[in-house]
């Protein structure tokens, strides 16, 4: 076993648990582990966790994520559609994606890529 460390599970830390989870599972797809103790733990390849902010400043933060996905025009579409902010509509990107940035109900930056 290598003594590298490696993610366990992300945090995302919000204002609203309904409205995340409606995000996160509704629309990017991702199924539901658990949703217990006012959390839902979602299947992102690894676990990712949405835990209430304590604070109105906690859920700001500097951590971006990324989701590869099989139709980032579809997507995108229904992420506008649900009322949600594109920051930038899907575009083919140099490095070999077509890529989207949107936010998520807490304004943390999400990327939406799809391999070209």
């Amino acid at each position: 076993m290598s003594d590298a460390a490696r993610i366990g599970t992300v945090i995302v830390l919000t204002r609203d648990v309904k409205a995340s989870r409606a995000f996160y599972a509704d629309l990017l797809g991702l199924p539901v582990l658990s949703d217990e103790f006012g959390m839902v733990t979602l299947d992102a390849g690894v676990p990712l966790l949405l835990h209430p902010a304590e604070t109105p400043q906690a859920s700001r933060g500097s951590v971006n994520l990324q989701f590869t996905v099989p139709d980032v025009d579809d997507l995108t579409r229904r992420i506008a559609q649900a009322g949600l902010t594109i920051l930038t509509p899907p575009r083919d990107m140099e490095y070999g994606v077509r890529e989207a940035e949107v936010l998520d109900p807490d304004g943390h930056a999400v990327f939406l890529a799809q391999p070209l």
